[in-house]
C-alpha cells in the first residue's frame, strides 16, 4: 500500500486524479452521445454539472473501486 501526505493528498487525488476522472467521463459522454444520437452538452457545462455535485462522490466512488484492484491511496493512514 503506498501512503501519502494530507498534502500530497489534496493535490494528487483531489486535483489530478478528479481533473482526470472528469476528462475521461467527459470523454465517455461524448461517446456515448454521438452514438446514440443526443447532443453533446460541451465540456464547459458538462464540467459545470459534473463539479455542481458529482465530482466528490465519484472520485471517491471510483478511488474505492481502484483500492479494491489494489491501488491504495489514503491519506496520512486514515481510512477512507
Amino acid at each position: 500500500m503506498r501512503k501519502i501526505s494530507s498534502k500530497e493528498y489534496a493535490l494528487k487525488v483531489e486535483d489530478d486524479i478528479e481533473g482526470g476522472i472528469e476528462e475521461e467521463m467527459y470523454d465517455l459522454y461524448s461517446s456515448l452521445a454521438k452514438r446514440y444520437g443526443f447532443e453533446d452538452c460541451g465540456f464547459d457545462w458538462f464540467s459545470t454539472v459534473y463539479y455542481d455535485g458529482y465530482a466528490a462522490t465519484i472520485r471517491d466512488d471510483v478511488i474505492k473501486l481502484f483500492e479494491e484492484c489494489g491501488m491504495d491511496i489514503r491519506p496520512d493512514d486514515k481510512e477512507w
